[in-house]
Order: C-alpha cells, then sequence, then structure tokens
C-alpha cells in the first residue's frame, strides 16, 4: 500500500508516482521492466501470475529504479500520516519513523517482551508496567526483571521479615533471623542456666530473669546435690584444699570491683552474664550495701564499657545516668536488651560524651539517635553498626548537631539512603573513619560527596554496596589522599582493574 496523494504539498508532482495498483504514491517503488510501469513492492508481491497488471500485460522481471527516479521521489514534500505534525522529504519519512515520531508503533526493548505499542504509549506507560523491565532489589542491589522479583524475594537474604516470635516487633533481614532468635529475641523460649544442675525451667528470654531472681533457693539446692556426689568421690585433702580457695575468692569479690572501679576513672565489665543487680552495686542505687571496707566508686568516672553484657536491660543504664554524670566514653555494644528509654536517658545527662558504642543494640530506633545528636554535641566516635531500626532522620539529625565526628560506624544500617548520607559527607568534614558496609542503597552520590568534602577521610568500608562504581572510587582516591583502608567485598560493579590499582598504592580493600 503506497502513500495517500492527500499528505503531499503539491499534488501535481505527486502524480507522477501513483501505483498502477492501489492508486496511491508509491511506496518503496518497483519497476515491471520493459513496460516500466511502477508499483509499491507490497502491491507487486500480491501478483502471482508475473504480468502486469495494466492493459501491456507483458511478463515482467522486477527492478529497483534507478537514482533519476529516485532522486526527485525522495524530494517529494509530505506531512507524517501518523502524527500529522512532522513534515519534510519523502526520504527523511522512514528515519522520522524510526527515531521519532511519537505514533509509529515499536517493540518494547525490555528483553523478552514481545508487546507492540506507538512509541509516545511505549515511553510514558508501558515502560513503567513492563513485566521484564529490570529493577534492582530494594534489599540486596541484585538486578531482576520485574516478574521474577516476587520470586527473588522469598529467597533475598536481605528481605526484611518479622521474628517468628509473635510478641517480638524485630524486623530483620532474613539472614540475621536465626542469629536473633537463638541469642537476641526477648521472647525466644530458652532453658535455664541452672539446667546442667538440674533445673529443667524453661522461658522467655525477658521472664528468665525473674525466674533466676524467685529460684535461688532452688538452684543452690541443685547445686549443693551435684557438690554432695562430687565430695563423696574426692580425698579430703583435696576438699580441702578446694573450700579454702573458695573462701579466698569470696573475699575478693567483696572487695575487688568496688577497688577497681575506685582505683580509676575507668570501669570495664565485659562479661556476659553481668545482671542489672550487680550493676546496681557497684555503680547505683544498691552501692549503699556494699560490705564494710569497700570503696565507693569515683564521682567522675569517665569511662565505662558494658560491651556484650547482654542480660542488663534499661534499669541498669538508667541507674548510671543518676550515679555517673561526668561520662566521656561509653560502650554498650550488643546490650541487646536495651531500648530507646535508657539510651535517650544517658544521653540528656552526660552531654560531655565524646564515644558512644551502640552496635547491636538492636531495640534502638531514631529516636535514641536523634536526643544523641541534639544533647552530646562534643561526640567525635559513634558506632550505630547493627541498629537495623536507624533510618535517614536519624543520620540528618547527626549531621546537623554532630559536626566534630571523627569515626562513624553505620554497618547493616539498611535504611539509610544518599539522602542523608550525603549530608553527612558534607556536615562532617572532619571524618577520618566511616563504614557504610551494607547499606545496600547507598550510591555513587554519596561517595562522590565524601571525595569532596572528607579530605582527612583514611579508612572507608563499603563491603556489600553493589551499586558503587569505579567512577566514584576514583574520584576519592584522588582527593583524599590520607585514604589508605578502602574495603570493597561484594562491590560487584568496581573492576578487577581498579582493586589492583588501589593495592598498587598500598590501600587496603579487603579486612
Amino acid at each position: 500500500m503506497g502513500y495517500s496523494i492527500d499528505l503531499f504539498q503539491s499534488k501535481e508532482a505527486a502524480e507522477s508516482y501513483i501505483c498502477t495498483v492501489c492508486l496511491d504514491v508509491v511506496e518503496n517503488p518497483m519497476f515491471l521492466g520493459k513496460c516500466e510501469h511502477c508499483l509499491c513492492n507490497e502491491c507487486l508481491n500480491g501478483i502471482t501470475n508475473k504480468r502486469c497488471p495494466m492493459k501491456c500485460k507483458v511478463h515482467f522481471q522486477p527492478k529497483v529504479p534507478g537514482p533519476a527516479f529516485l532522486r526527485p521521489y525522495n524530494a517529494l514534500k509530505l506531512a507524517c500520516e501518523l502524527c500529522s505534525v512532522w513534515k519534510g522529504s519523502l526520504g527523511d519519512l522512514t528515519t522520522h519513523h524510526k527515531n521519532e515520531c511519537p505514533m509509529f508503533p515499536i517493540q518494547c526493548s525490555n528483553q523478552g517482551c514481545q508487546q507492540v505499542r506507538v512509541r509516545n504509549k511505549m515511553n510514558t506507560i508501558h515502560s513503567q508496567l513492563c513485566s521484564q523491565r529490570i529493577l534492582p532489589c530494594l534489599y540486596c542491589g541484585d538486578k531482576f526483571t520485574f516478574e521474577k522479583m516476587r520470586y527473588h524475594f522469598v529467597e533475598c537474604e536481605e528481605y526484611p521479615l518479622p521474628c517468628e516470635n509473635k510478641e517480638c516487633t524485630a524486623v530483620l533481614p532474613k539472614k540475621q533471623l536465626p542469629s536473633h532468635k537463638s541469642l537476641e529475641c526477648l521472647f525466644s523460649v530458652v532453658p535455664c542456666e541452672w539446667s546442667e544442675f538440674g533445673c529443667n525451667h524453661k522461658a522467655t528470654r525477658s521472664d528468665m530473669d525473674n525466674h533466676h531472681r524467685d529460684s535461688t533457693a532452688q538452684h543452690l539446692h541443685c547445686v549443693k546435690n551435684v557438690l554432695d556426689r562430687i565430695l563423696a568421690i574426692l580425698p579430703q585433702d583435696q576438699v580441702k584444699r578446694a573450700l579454702n580457695g573458695l573462701k579466698s575468692e569470696n573475699n575478693y569479690q567483696q572487695q575487688g570491683s568496688s577497688s577497681l572501679i575506685a582505683a580509676s576513672e575507668s570501669y570495664i565489665e565485659r562479661n556476659k552474664n553481668v545482671t542489672d543487680g550487680q550493676i546496681q552495686m557497684i555503680i547505683g542505687s544498691k552501692n549503699q550495701n556494699r560490705p564494710e571496707g569497700t570503696t565507693p566508686p569515683p564521682k567522675k568516672l569517665r569511662r565505662l564499657d558494658l560491651s556484650s553484657c547482654g542480660k542488663l536491660t534499661d534499669i541498669s543504664i538508667l541507674d548510671i545516668t543518676q550515679n555517673c554524670k561526668q561520662l566521656e566514653e561509653l560502650d554498650l555494644s550488643n546490650c541487646v536488651r536495651l531500648t530507646d528509654a535508657s539510651i535517650t536517658e544517658i544521653t540528656e545527662t552526660s552531654e560531655q560524651l565524646e564515644s558512644l558504642n551502640l552496635r547491636g543494640c538492636i531495640q534502638i530506633t531514631d529516636k535514641s539517635a536523634i536526643s544523641l545528636s541534639q544533647h552530646c554535641k562534643l561526640l567525635r566516635t559513634l558506632d550505630l553498626g547493627g541498629c537495623v531500626q536507624i533510618t535517614n532522620s536519624s543520620i540528618t539529625s547527626l549531621s546537623q548537631h554532630c559536626t566534630q565526628l571523627n569515626k562513624l560506624y553505620l554497618k547493616d544500617c539498611a535504611k539509610i539512603t544518599d539522602q542523608a548520607a550525603t549530608k553527612i559527607a558534607q556536615k562532617c568534614t572532619q571524618l577520618k573513619e566511616l563504614s557504610l558496609s551494607n547499606c545496600t542503597l547507598i550510591t555513587d552520590t554519596t561517595i562522590t560527596q565524601l571525595s569532596h568534602n572528607c579530605k582527612q577521610l583514611q579508612v572507608l568500608f563499603l563491603s556489600g554496596c553493589k551499586q558503587i562504581s569505579d567512577a566514584a572510587v576514583s574520584s576519592l582516591v584522588k582527593n583524599c589522599l590520607e585514604l589508605n583502608t578502602c574495603v570493597l567485598e561484594g562491590c560487584q560493579n568496581v573492576s578487577n582493574e581498579l582493586r589492583e590499582k588501589l593495592q598498587s598504592l598500598r590501600i587496603k580493600i579487603s579486612n
């Protein structure tokens, strides 16, 4: 089928190129040979007897017209029959259709999609709805078609899922749920720690302290039974030596803790079994019941390390806020029972804090981090690694109030995006160490801002940041001359060539 003669500016010129079959201006013209009648290529394919459809009826051998025919033919002026907006020469019409005509039908460019739509609908509607469009996973950064994404979520190790325990409100990446349930969740049913001595009680982790408090006599009885059986088979002289050793140890326990804390302005307790009661006895509200002859804790305790004391609750921290108001360094990492109630209280009363470690405190939220930024403006070191509920709100507040930060660790804070991270780069220009490992939403935008603003940066952890590319890392190396560590494990868009270049510059790229 040819072009309607009404589309042409000069109908007289166009009439010289009428197809003898469809009676329109020829499209893809072909000559029939000796008679030189001209037909559209499509019309020609419809003739089966190989005879000219005109009166001559001669057998034909089709051939392509020469330049003398094609030059004036391609120069004919017409309007596009599809969009009616474009006007130009006939020779340019095909290019117009192929590249720009909004009404020309095209096939979807996504591999595997066979849909055909006019160009304007393909670009504005179908491209956003196509089941074969490629999208990055919001959680791990890997790319899949929209059709396969829902199946990927079933397998994605970073996909957020609620804890299986109904009372627990924690929502964590899939890969963290087993350890959360077995080691941290307050609503997991666990056996009593005295089970090896014969106690068969099981309760949720949050209720186990009550059981320990209420069953002291039962536990002592269990231990006594075990000791009786042991003593029955040991020689008497060995039993006496053991009893004398216990007496010496008991005297040390009565004096040791208080003496240690009085000897300096620091206190370190990394015993994972330490309880609220023990902390209260040493530091807090129960220290008035301390044994005679022991020394009270110092009035100006400056360093306190309670890392991995997983049994501590908000009660201990509230005691600390009342009795230790001069704290400059505080380590509460992996104290998984602490909540916003205690963290906000200690930030409001310890405005001289310069270093705070909350790594693994999975229950704290933006409320704690925002309170921290508003009250502890002298903060230089902050670790929020594993605090999975932290969002952009916390990081934005930190960038506004804690501009003296030297070290900031945000590993596994997967909700943080460039929107907040770039503000840290712009405001906290004294940063020397920064961890964004497994912050999968971070892109080159943040790294570029770091390279332009944080010239003193020495250590940067980017493990698992799958959207980081060579361009951003190269800018970082070029501008941050003190950089000696840039961990890039799992950064799949960073080339091996760049990794080799970093190693040649003696920049560490793996843990």
